[in-house]
């Protein structure tokens, strides 16, 4: 992966083909779902932080009370140069998280504003909330999405085409793809929805590989909408040469795919 990404060829050096900023993207925001380690390593920070204001039971988040905050706030302590690197590095993560950090209240006798008691038998809790501001499990995954840079989420065509083979449950991932089609291979493999599945991916295969060389090597490029009508357009007209068995799945695949009964076999054909 490497290699391909910024490798270099017989004649030395080449032009990367993606960006690290756009590799480390979700695969949904158009990138390769790789962590960017500084990300990650933000969310791993943010799991101390997270010990050390919901007072987590440990033997460090007891000593960090005793040693280093003696009483304040967590919030409130200011960085100095006597303070040692890792713990200097926890405090500087405050202003990037605290937006997500919120106070519960139960009967506010952990929290330092003193709010009015609104459950006596209910202690105060931290909550973790998203970029939405809705409550969440706090987990690492959680705070690496909260902090890593974003972009707008990609139409992805294979997103847009796969209803159409009745393959809505099937993820954007090869091994997910290779499963449905294996686990039809057999039984099935001559049922019109495993026909049609196998073409799709056979047309979305050729037609996405085809605009990957046109923008890589022509600098030419079609819209999302445009890769899709090519896959749809073509595989309509191959489904057109076909008959298939008077299903009602069958028919429902081909009112999908606007095709017309007459291509559906009857008892006397």
């Amino acid at each position: 992966m490497r290699n391909f990404l910024w490798g270099t060829g017989p004649g030395g050096k080449v032009k990367s083909k993606a960006s690290w900023k756009s590799v480390c993207l979700p695969k949904y925001e158009g990138g390769l779902g790789i962590k960017r380690i500084s990300y990650f390593n933000k969310a791993l920070i943010t799991s101390h932080i997270w010990s050390i204001v919901t007072d987590r039971e440990s033997l460090w988040v007891r000593w960090i009370h005793s040693y280093k905050l003696k009483g304040r706030n967590f919030w409130d302590v200011t960085p100095c140069g006597s303070m040692s690197w890792g713990w200097r590095k926890i405090l500087l993560l405050r202003d990037t998280i605290r937006p997500h950090i919120w106070k519960k209240i139960g009967n506010g006798l952990s929290t330092s504003i003193h709010p009015p008691v609104l459950h006596h038998n209910i202690h105060d809790r931290a909550v973790w909330k998203d970029l939405d501001g809705v409550e969440q499990e706090f987990s690492v995954s959680e705070v690496w999405n909260a902090v890593r840079c974003k972009q707008d989420k990609v139409p992805w065509v294979w997103g847009q085409i796969k209803h159409m083979a009745n393959m809505s449950a099937v993820v954007e991932s090869w091994d997910s793809i290779a499963g449905w089609l294996i686990s039809r291979s057999s039984s099935t493999q001559n049922s019109a929805e495993s026909v049609i599945a196998r073409l799709l991916v056979a047309a979305a295969s050729y037609f996405l590989w085809l605009e990957r060389n046109s923008r890589l090597f022509s600098n030419t490029k079609c819209s999302e909408a445009q890769v899709r009508e090519k896959i749809v357009t073509t595989l309509r007209l191959k489904l057109l040469s076909l008959k298939f068995k008077a299903t009602t799945s069958n028919r429902q695949l081909l009112k999908m795919w606007d095709i017309p009964m007459s291509n559906i076999l009857h008892a006397s054909d």
